[in-house]
């Protein structure tokens, strides 16, 4: 006699699962190896993800560098703004008391209008030091002072 499904003896429920259970263990690797598979593709497009996430960070932290690099390079050139003008100021003091620009040079303080060392001004470092700030000339050996003058020593009296 056969069953509904045309199969000879046995229980048909038992015989399905069985053969059913055989099938699948047949195919198991079959099925491991394709969900690794899928597991495999999802982290590689996790990871392209992580890609554009970091150049967008990268580039957020460039900008973020950049800014600050600019605003301690303004900074410094409005602390040389004040002190060319602090500079000037004293300069015109000398002057003022009797001082001649030449006795100024020989004891290597040169006009206002001349810088000693750093870079040339930008229009930022101009606008931050006044108009003249422009035709200012930096002498080649960088010093404010002279080599063995004390900054803060009171000048030569006139004679």
């Amino acid at each position: 006699m056969s069953d509904h499904n045309g199969r000879r003896g046995g229980r048909p429920g038992t015989e399905r699962a069985a053969a059913e259970r055989a099938a699948l263990a047949a195919l198991g690797p079959h099925v491991t190896a394709v969900g690794d598979l899928a597991a495999a593709h999802a982290g590689q497009n996790a990871a392209a993800g992580g890609i554009d996430q970091a150049r967008a960070q990268a580039a957020a932290l460039l900008e973020e560098a950049r800014a600050e690099g600019r605003r301690l390079q303004d900074a410094a050139a409005a602390r040389r703004g004040q002190a060319d003008d602090d500079y000037a100021h004293r300069y015109q003091g000398a002057i003022d008391l009797g001082w001649t620009p030449a006795q100024l040079a020989d004891l290597g303080y040169p006009g206002p209008g001349r810088r000693r060392g750093g870079r040339a001004r930008t229009g930022a470092e101009q606008t931050a030091t006044g108009p003249d700030a422009d035709r200012r000339e930096a002498p080649p050996d960088g010093d404010v002072v002279p080599a063995g003058r004390d900054p803060i020593a009171p000048l030569p009296a006139l004679v």
